[in-house]
């Protein structure tokens, strides 16, 4: 005779659908399945997702796509970073800067965000007292990219408005609405730049023990080490070169 009470579970039920009922209850031990529907549900259910790319990192397919979008993130840095250098009335030759930024970025954009998340693994870890490890980092790291890589497409239509505004043969009419929609992406960036933050607190809090305001720190406290380091170098230098 079975003894299952109203609590417990199904005799027949496999620990891997327990998780699901119960996705923060996650273990190494347990193989999770994800597709490219996370890249949907990371702007809708992002501590969800993050569980769940979490739970599946030993599968290939997260390893593979962590270095796809920290290349795309490259790129899109690159865009973002690229000098707007181009003649007036020869717009065409602002091809050669963007497609340099573009390769450059690719190239070796890549490698920041590598660095980032170390930098990330070891303040959480040794100053704030976490205990998530590295590849919980990269995986944050890069679907916290996401609405960075969107902001591409909005990117280039700011340099595409840039070259209209500045030239000397555009049409009132047409400066007018190159305005206007240089405004429209300049904000639609600076939302898709303030959730990428957002996602990677987010982030954070799943795979740490930290509350909100400590995560948050997590997130910075690595530019302001680095900026210390540099600055403290930059006063040492100036100092040597002054006496």
């Amino acid at each position: 005779m079975e003894n299952n009470t109203p609590n417990s579970p199904p005799e027949d039920e496999t620990p891997f659908q327990r998780m699901l009922k119960n996705p923060i209850e996650w273990s190494d031990e347990y193989i999770v399945n994800v597709d490219s529907d996370v890249f949907r549900t990371i702007w809708t259910e992002p501590t969800e997702t993050f569980k769940r790319l979490v739970a599946a990192q030993s599968g290939g397919w997260v390893q593979d796509w962590i270095k796809i979008l920290f290349v795309l993130g490259g790129i899109a840095r690159g865009i973002d970073g690229m000098e707007y250098v181009y003649t007036y009335n020869k717009p065409f030759l602002i091809l050669g800067p963007l497609v340099f930024a573009i390769v450059r970025g690719g190239l070796f954009g890549w490698i920041f965000f590598y660095v980032l998340s170390g930098l990330l693994c070891w303040t959480g870890n040794k100053i704030l007292k976490g205990n998530a490890n590295e590849d919980d980092y990269k995986i944050i790291v890069a679907w916290s990219l996401v609405p960075g890589i969107a902001s591409m497409a909005f990117g280039v239509l700011l340099l595409l408005g840039e070259i209209i505004q500045n030239s000397e043969s555009t049409p009132e009419f047409i400066s007018d609405i190159s305005t206007a929609l240089y405004l429209f992406c300049s904000g639609i960036e600076i939302i898709l730049a303030i959730w990428s933050v957002a996602l990677l607190v987010i982030g954070i809090r799943v795979i740490q023990p930290f509350g909100t305001g400590k995560a948050i720190l997590n997130t910075f406290l690595p530019g302001i080490l680095v900026l210390i380091i540099f600055g403290g170098v930059a006063l040492i230098f100036g100092k040597l070169l002054g006496e």
